[in-house]
């Protein structure tokens, strides 16, 4: 008997745009109906994952950024791996000496670090008096990173 159903999002469960065939959506809330579990795992995070669910009439639990964090269908945090302190410092220095773009993923927000665009990255935190610290805050752990040239 099946008792889980788990689809990733983008080109799978979604076509481009964000948009949802309708067999998709009444397939999956038969399914739930039915008493079958829905998860949803994806290299999104959770508020855009819950925002799908909610098109879909659904509730689930959710496998966010590639796994690194993950809730239950209550929402109830299971899995939160966040990446060291000196781990993200040193990405940092690495991404700015490199001059590669990188992407600092939390449970609800990005930081960015785009070459291109590096004085607004930096004003963006300097200009709140911070600098870099408030990015290892306990509340503001990065979940997941992404970086390319």
């Amino acid at each position: 008997m099946i008792q889980a159903i788990a689809t990733d999002l983008d080109s799978t469960f979604m076509h481009h745009g964000m948009t949802i065939a309708p067999l998709n959506s009444q397939m999956v809330r038969q399914a739930v109906d039915d008493g079958i579990h829905f998860v949803v795992a994806s290299g999104r995070q959770a508020p855009a994952i819950s925002q799908v669910m909610a098109k879909v009439g659904v509730t689930g639990a959710k496998v966010c950024l590639n796994g690194s964090y993950v809730e239950d269908e209550h929402g109830q945090v299971l899995v939160a791996s966040a990446i060291p302190r000196d781990r993200i410092t040193r990405l940092l220095k690495l991404a700015q000496a490199g001059h590669t773009n990188l992407m600092l993923y939390r449970k609800n927000g990005v930081f960015r670090y785009d070459v291109t665009n590096t004085l607004l990255w930096h004003a963006a935190f300097l200009m709140h008096g911070k600098g870099y610290n408030h990015l290892f805050k306990t509340e503001a752990r990065m979940l997941r990173l992404l970086a390319t040239d």
